[in-house]
């Protein structure tokens, strides 16, 4: 395969080592066709894991960054679009809020009981009350709650 040894903004993705036919495929999806293209595409949802906040904190219709421990997790399917809903209850020292992923039944392996999470998402209103709406999620290892 050769190398190319100089390029511009206007260089097209098929010209950069190491992106091949597929990755190439997937990047002219998001209209992603140059150089130039790659250094303009943004991510259309950036979580910010620094601000964290107490869950008796949390407000409706707010991007939030929350760190607690999982107490229930567990998939159920809805009724009416026959879609997975995994379920989870977070508690922080001042408080539990309920979590809510949509099509991600994986999770329930990859979260367990226990397990101290940071999550960064959305809070929506629901027949339950405010609940965080699909987060990014971040598995904590070292963390140990303040009492």
């Amino acid at each position: 395969m050769e190398m190319m040894a100089t390029m511009d903004l206007s260089t097209p993705i098929e010209k950069i080592f190491g992106i091949g036919p597929v990755f190439q495929k997937k990047l002219k999806r998001i209209g992603v066709k140059t150089v130039r293209d790659l250094f303009y595409h943004f991510p259309h949802r950036y979580e910010d894991f620094s601000n964290i906040i107490s869950v008796s904190k949390v407000k409706l219709n707010e991007n939030v960054c929350i760190l607690g421990k999982i107490l229930e997790i567990k998939n159920s399917r809805t009724w009416k679009k026959r879609m997975i809903l995994t379920q989870a209850i977070v508690q922080d020292k001042n408080g539990a809020i309920k979590v809510v992923w949509f099509n991600q039944p994986y999770l329930t392996r990859t979260l367990k009981i226990n397990d101290n999470v940071c999550l960064a998402g959305k809070t929506t209103l629901g027949e339950d009350g405010l609940y965080l709406s699909n987060p990014a999620y971040e598995k904590i290892t070292d963390y140990k709650p303040q009492t």
